[in-house]
């Protein structure tokens, strides 16, 4: 499902194609500021410490000068003169390594309270947004996002704005100094500045898209990882592991070529600069000595002048390479903060609270599609009494998950009403009508925890007595207590020392614990054997007892003593009753259950 989220140029949808427009600098440093306006007392002894430590620096051609004049002609030396500029520049260098060890201090502080937030900001934003998001982009793409731009603009902000700062005082106040020296050598020395602005600001307008790209390609690099990672299972099965390792030189390959490509413009950037340096500092030397063998200027101010062009030349040839490395962080603010445009679930403003609910649903007419010109549910109709058990199902794309999606409020159907207890879900509260559901699917989502904790997840004032009675009435406490520590052994979504059953026990324990008043069970015991389903369909049973209850399955043999059977085709019910009743009318249901049982 091809999708665009976020601001033109940082797509990140699954089927997008990049789009390479002119960032909004702008849009991004807006962004940026909201986050370092927070911190304005250390912004202003920042800016501070950088200017003293300049100014400083900025005096030291001056006095080197002077120590230089104190050697009067050979073997004649002011040495009173030459000790005290020589005592003074020794004051200098140390007063102005401490103000930039200040500054950088703080700098280092302020950065990784911004990134800080930034990060928070980021993910809470990402638990705000719709299922929609989520069904539309790249988990990798946005894990890439979340670490490697995010990381990229950390690495700016430290060391990067405070140099390019630090530039703009070194350049300014070394001019100032040069017309003070002498205005006619200065004009020989700014016959190569518009030279070294120009070749700068071409180079880094060509680069700009390069990193762009190279930004993009570590998103699909990313993407790819990830779906390689957690398909392993599908991908050694099928023996593609060897296709698996192309696609990854194919991805990796592309991010090489950009990364190549960005990383070769913009290295032209130095030795170019330090040409157009190297010729004016001659020009300056040539023209210097000139003008001394004239009188018209002395070596004191000789050497003064030629220092304050070096450091006049030196920011200039860090600050070409260091807009290289902004425009790369300007790509990943541009991603990053492109997250944060997307708008969150919509908000509810007039919604009322659920104080108790008896568990009898109403479904009146529901019109939905995901996208505009395919509906997905049409004229779906649905009466669901407390406590009663209703089973759905259907062909593959039929509409089975996408009703449970439409009754959690992952998404929002066009046209007729879902009511819980006679109250439209439209007016109550999303989290209250979620609250109201337990849900156990077929991907069994543990997280890195214990037991314990995972099974409290739907209710975490729960006791521990609780949580184990729950587990012992899902038939799960006896596995629990073989693992190491018990309940106390910490798993993972991903663990291997349990079994799809197991697993499937604990979700159906963390929704006994729960005590929802109503259920969700999507394709529950799809993916486990004959014998450990009659497991998991026993600890269902129970946890259905009493509980309004929606089955989606596509194993018949677990729903047959469901109160109500509703079978869907193209988004819409064609059959409903109860087992024996729909087996009888020789229709849908009993051609999909002679699918599944005829050679039985």
């Amino acid at each position: 499902m091809a999708n665009t989220f976020g601001i033109k140029g940082a797509s990140f949808g699954k089927g997008d194609v990049v789009d390479f427009k002119k960032i909004d600098k702008v849009k991004v440093l807006s962004h940026l500021w909201v986050y370092a306006r927070r911190h304005m007392v250390r912004i202003c002894m920042i800016i501070f410490f950088v200017i003293v430590s300049n100014v400083l620096a900025l005096l030291s051609p001056v006095v080197t000068g002077k120590a230089i004049a104190a050697m009067i002609g050979p073997g004649k030396v002011d040495f009173h003169l030459l000790g005290v500029n020589v005592g003074l520049l020794g004051v200098l260098y140390v007063s102005s390594a401490l103000f930039t060890w200040m500054q950088n201090i703080f700098m280092i502080r302020m950065t990784q309270q911004v990134i800080y937030d930034i990060r928070v900001d980021v993910f809470s934003h990402i638990e705000s947004l719709p299922m929609s998001f989520f069904d539309s982009v790249y988990k990798g793409d946005i894990i890439s996002r979340i670490s490697y731009d995010i990381d990229n603009i950390s690495s700016c902000f430290s060391t990067d704005i405070v140099h390019l700062l630090t530039g703009v005082i070194t350049v300014t106040g070394s001019l100032l100094m040069m017309i003070l020296i002498n205005p006619t050598l200065t004009l020989v020395f700014c016959i190569i500045v518009p030279v070294t602005f120009l070749f700068a600001r071409k180079i880094t307008k060509y680069t700009r898209k390069l990193f762009r790209l190279q930004q993009y390609k570590y998103g699909e690099l990313n993407a790819y990882v990830e779906e390689a990672l957690t398909g392993q299972k599908t991908l050694k099965a099928y023996c593609h592991e060897a296709a698996s390792v192309d696609g990854f030189h194919k991805v990796n390959g592309e991010l090489n070529d950009s990364g190549y490509k960005a990383q070769f413009f913009s290295s032209i950037v130095m030795p170019v600069m330090n040409f157009l340096s190297n010729l004016s500092f001659l020009m300056v030397s040539s023209f210097g000595a000139v003008l001394m063998l004239r009188g018209k200027l002395d070596i004191s101010n000789l050497s003064s002048f030629i220092l304050y062009s070096k450091k006049f030349s030196g920011p200039i040839n860090e600050t070409a390479n260091i807009i290289n490395v902004i425009q790369s962080a300007f790509s990943a603010s541009e991603r990053v903060f492109s997250i944060l445009e997307v708008k969150p679930e919509a908000r509810e403003e007039e919604t009322r609270h659920l104080d108790s609910v008896n568990g009898s649903v109403e479904i009146r007419d529901i019109f939905f599609s995901y996208q505009p010109d395919k509906e997905i549910i049409t004229h779906f109709t649905l009466n669901v009494p407390k406590g009663s058990h209703i089973a759905i199902v259907g062909h593959t794309g039929a509409g089975k998950t996408t009703i449970a999606n439409l009754l959690m409020k992952f998404y929002n159907y066009q046209k007729g009403e879902i009511r819980i207890d006679r109250k439209d879900i439209q007016n109550i509260d999303r989290q209250d009508v979620r609250d109201q559901y337990g849900m156990v699917l077929q991907d069994t989502w543990l997280f890195q925890g214990t037991v314990m904790e995972n099974l409290r997840y739907g209710r975490f004032e729960a006791t521990d007595e609780e949580v184990i009675s729950a587990a012992k009435a899902a038939d799960a406490h006896d596995f629990i207590m073989k693992l190491p520590q018990g309940y106390e052994t910490v798993i993972s979504e991903d663990v291997t020392s349990m079994s799809q059953g197991q697993k499937q026990l604990l979700t159906i324990a963390r929704a006994l614990v729960a005590d929802p008043p109503m259920l969700i069970l999507d394709e529950a015991t799809s993916s486990v054997d004959t014998i450990t389903e009659n497991k998991i369909q026993k600890a269902m049973d129970l946890l259905m007892e009493g509980r309004t209850s929606f089955i989606i399955a596509h194993r018949l043999s677990t729903i047959r003593n469901a109160d109500v059977i509703i079978v869907m085709e193209d988004g819409k019910i064609v059959e409903q009753g109860n087992h024996e009743e729909l087996l009888n009318k020789q229709g849908a249901y009993y051609t999909l259950y002679n699918s599944q049982f005829a050679d039985v």
